[in-house]
């Protein structure tokens, strides 16, 4: 996000409860780094970049801190830091935590569906069926009703289904080199709104390949 989009991106700022976690020392080391951190965010603007749109919190190791029975502190008070420190520090900045995760007793797939949730207001699954549903679109509602039965059905075996267990990147990557084969073959007469059409769709196609993107 942030190399490809350097006006619409957000920042992620984990902490952990360490077992020697110590409720002074601990939060004068969070708010002392943070506002560091706040301050390199700024920075940004010398290389002509955007300020992000958001900074995450993230508190990790909630199981040390259910262990030492301060897990309800721990998260109030680095919230209260957190949201302190972007409002005296943070102009132009603004700031929402995740709540407590903890790495050791969640999986990545949990992990990572909270992120994706809270950032980008979206699940792994609601990507994935994102993606089939444009997958879907391209082969039938485009390549289908576009292109003459012959033709339809090449781009159904080479790249609809054989390349469908692949991801949105490899699978719309290989729909645009067969656009491309397509384009370029001998004895083919097409339209110019079959050309339009297709030099479109490899065009869009080119640009953003990430599938929640393309939805």
């Amino acid at each position: 996000m942030f190399l490809e989009n350097p006006v619409e991106y957000n920042l992620l700022f984990a902490w952990s409860c360490e077992p020697s976690y110590d409720l002074v020392k601990d939060l004068h080391g969070f708010d002392d780094v943070f506002v560091k951190f706040l301050e390199e965010v700024h920075n940004l603007s010398f290389f002509d970049l955007e300020l992000p749109n958001k900074i995450f919190l993230l508190l990790n190791k909630a199981d040390n801190a259910e262990k030492a029975g301060i897990a309800g502190q721990f998260k109030s008070d680095h919230e209260r830091c957190f949201l302190t420190a972007i409002s005296d520090h943070g102009e132009g900045l603004t700031g929402e935590s995740l709540g407590f995760l903890s790495t050791l007793s969640m999986n990545k797939v949990e992990i990572s569906g909270k992120l994706l949730m809270a950032v980008f207001g979206t699940t792994d699954d609601d990507r994935r069926k994102a993606f089939t549903a444009v997958r879907l679109g391209i082969n039938q509602g485009v390549i289908g009703n576009l292109l003459p039965g012959d033709d339809a059905q090449s781009f159904k075996e080479e790249v609809y289904d054989a390349h469908g267990t692949e991801g949105p990147e490899e699978y719309f990557t290989a729909t645009v080199a067969w656009i491309d084969r397509y384009m370029s073959g001998p004895g083919r007469e097409r339209s110019a709104l079959t050309r339009a059409l297709l030099l479109s769709l490899r065009s869009f196609l080119g640009e953003m390949r990430e599938g929640d993107e393309i939805a």
